[in-house]
């Protein structure tokens, strides 16, 4: 069955009593990038064919399928913003990680001095290292020099 659309998101619906097979067509300029299609929020294959994009879809009956077509700007923008697994990995363990601080160490005594005192002896060290490599540079020079 051909469905012509005119717009950019839609619901389609087999009301009937048997899978049927949709070619869904909208009218498409071929100017500027391809749209992207995506089918209840997964992209799907697509093609340009006689000045109209082109899509095909299978439904069972009673099944409802979500449509959307985003114009090329905005498939370019949404694969820029397409979050990795390994990206959605590291905001969960910041997330965990701050609700463990906010939730324990910042709520007991003990652990809050302990926080407090690991970051004083990192700040220490951090400056005692800067201010050992001009040394070091300096000696390692003089005693070329001898």
């Amino acid at each position: 069955m051909q469905v012509q659309f005119y717009t950019s998101r839609f619901y389609l619906k087999n009301d009937g009593r048997q899978t049927r097979k949709y070619v869904l067509r909208r009218r498409q300029n071929g100017e500027g990038p391809l749209p992207s299609a995506k089918i209840d929020g997964r992209v799907v294959n697509h093609e340009l064919r006689d000045g109209s994009l082109e899509l095909q879809l299978c439904l069972e009956p009673g099944q409802t399928a979500k449509i959307e077509i985003l114009s090329g700007e905005q498939a370019l923008a949404s694969a820029v913003c397409r979050q990795t697994q390994s990206y959605k990995l590291k905001v969960w363990v910041r997330r965990v990680l701050s609700e463990f601080r906010d939730n324990y160490v910042d709520t007991n005594r003990v652990l809050r001095g302990l926080v407090s005192f690991l970051r004083d002896g990192r700040a220490r060290h951090k400056a005692g290292s800067r201010t050992a490599r001009p040394e070091s540079s300096h000696s390692a020079a003089a005693s070329s020099g001898s």
